[in-house]
């Protein structure tokens, strides 16, 4: 496999099945979906056609945008909107392919007028979002800033300055703790290539600009997606340039000269080390503007399909701009490119530092050391010291005793940073749910996620969500029976919509098959 980093940033709602085919025969590292309905169509093929290491990144435009409502007032507010990106977000993900999946959460913060979030918050808002699709198993992509230096207004920042990137600092470490990735956009007005661009009439774009100080000057130690990238017309004012709208390869070659171009950045993030995947829009979803390439030209389909298939040697770095010497910080050690692996591997990893706990005290209350593993993987992702919005603490997420009367016999918020109390606690708390339905495991688990009225009502949003994702972790994690005496919950209209996309697309698949290889012969067309 070649060190490929191009993928495809697509609206699947204007695909079609030769799309599908092209996506299918590319195999890209990463696949970038925009969505703004209720759930990501052809996210099925996505999740086939990348390949077994790489990621389908989600943007559901209405989050990404805080639903209209831009800027946060406080650090209550920033978590509230991360939440109700959440709530939104991770109905749309498929079960059982959330280890293939990352998400955006806001989208460029600190650009222009209407991206006037204070980065504090902005922090505030990604430590709380990354958080809670962690704990499913979900990455995150953060930030993807725009075309605008690290609290400065690109295109206005002279040319030769530096980036700054201290207001972020804090977030290398959210970024690790989650396995998520630092979302850039680069475009050409600003970030050019090792030479400028030259339009046709001899005007110059580009040069280092842009691409040189934000990825050369960040300090972080951290995966990067270039989750946008290639020609944005909007600046390329009055220009009319849309990829490969304008610049197709059959009409001269200028088309081939941006598709160099774009590989020679690539070649750049290949050397830098950090970047893992780089996504040109390749279809316009509102207008053409905003599109990078049409994927349905062939010229287009030709040339990544055969650049996938070649081997890709990784260049030297282009030497830093002299009037950037001396003024940057030091190189951050390159990151290579995550290996895969194994379904639940990562997962055990994360928890075997409590195994002997929970068979501890998994065999004190009744229950198996996978089923107390398995519910610490839920609620915290194997992480002792979190605590959730509700005040939920720990391994096993226990309600601490100053939440209220309700819980005046746990012990306290600090008591429960203990693992040993934790894991002890959450054991006595889902085997007295357990025993108070009857010995239902499911019950119990749904009394244990929402309290126990939520054991009542197995068909509730809440049980099924909680249920499924339960399921999803027992069976990444042990790959054996469920130890449920009854069948694993059905699953909610997200659920019920993928399971029909696929079969939907199965039909499709016999459909053309019967076309080409048993009626259109009957025609002499075969």
């Amino acid at each position: 496999m070649n060190a490929m980093l191009l993928g495809p940033h697509i609206c699947p709602s204007h695909m079609g099945e030769d799309d599908d085919n092209w996506l299918l025969a590319l195999q890209p590292p990463v696949i970038k979906v925009l969505s703004q309905g209720e759930d990501f169509p052809r996210l099925d093929v996505a999740l086939r056609a990348i390949r077994p290491d790489g990621v389908v990144i989600l943007r559901h435009h209405p989050t990404s945008e805080n639903f209209g409502n831009r800027g946060f007032t406080n650090t209550a507010d920033a978590k509230a909107k991360a939440k109700a990106g959440y709530d939104r977000l991770i109905r749309m993900c498929p079960p059982n392919n959330f280890d293939r999946i990352a998400v955006e959460g806001l989208n460029e913060p600190e650009v222009w007028s209407w991206g006037s979030e204070p980065i504090p918050l902005v922090i505030e808002y990604y430590a709380e979002f990354a958080r809670l699709f962690w704990k499913q198993g979900i990455r995150t992509v953060f930030l993807n800033l725009g075309v605008g230096w690290p609290g400065n207004d690109e295109p206005a920042t002279p040319p030769g300055s530096i980036p700054n990137w201290t207001p972020y600092a804090n977030l290398e470490h959210i970024i690790n703790a989650h396995h998520g990735f630092l979302g850039l956009h680069e475009y050409w007005y600003t970030n050019g290539v090792k030479e400028p661009w030259v339009e046709p009439d001899g005007k110059t774009f580009g040069g280092w600009g842009w691409w040189a100080g934000r990825l050369r000057a960040c300090p972080f130690n951290c995966l990067i997606m270039v989750t946008e990238c290639g020609i944005d017309s909007h600046v390329l004012p009055g220009k009319g340039y849309y990829g490969f709208h304008g610049l197709n390869p059959a009409n001269g070659s200028i088309g081939m000269q941006y598709f160099e171009q774009l590989k020679a950045c690539e070649g750049q993030y290949l050397a830098d080390g950090r970047v893992v995947g780089m996504t040109p829009f390749l279809y316009d979803y509102y207008n053409n503007e905003w599109a990078t390439y049409d994927m349905r030209t062939e010229e287009c389909e030709e040339i990544w399909l055969a650049h996938s298939q070649a081997e890709i040697a990784i260049p030297d770095k282009w030497p830093t701009p002299a009037t950037w010497q001396g003024q940057l910080p030091p190189t951050p050690t390159p990151i290579p490119t995550p290996t895969p692996v194994p379904d639940g591997v990562w997962g055990q990893a994360a928890l075997s530092p409590w195994y002997a706990l929970c068979k501890r005290y998994g065999d004190l209350y009744g229950l198996s050391p996978e089923i107390v593993g398995t519910t610490i993987m839920v609620e915290s992702g194997g992480k002792e010291s979190i605590i959730s919005s509700a005040g939920a603490v720990g391994l096993m997420q226990v309600m601490p005793r100053e939440a209220g009367y309700a819980f005046a016999d746990r012990p306290t918020r600090a008591e429960l940073f203990d693992p040993e109390t934790n894991v002890e606690w959450g054991c006595k708390i889902l085997s007295g749910y357990r025993a108070s339905n009857s010995g239902s495991l499911e019950r119990g688990l749904a009394g244990y996620y929402g309290g126990g009225h939520a054991a009542e009502d197995l068909g509730s949003a809440a049980s099924v969500t909680y249920l499924t994702l339960w399921v999803k972790w027992w069976l990444r994690l042990w790959k054996t029976e469920l130890p449920f005496g009854t069948t694993a919950p059905a699953s909610d209209n997200t659920a019920v919509r993928w399971n029909a996309e696929e079969a939907v697309r199965a039909i499709e698949a016999v459909r053309t098959r019967l076309l080409d290889n048993v009626i259109a012969p009957l025609y002499g067309k075969g």
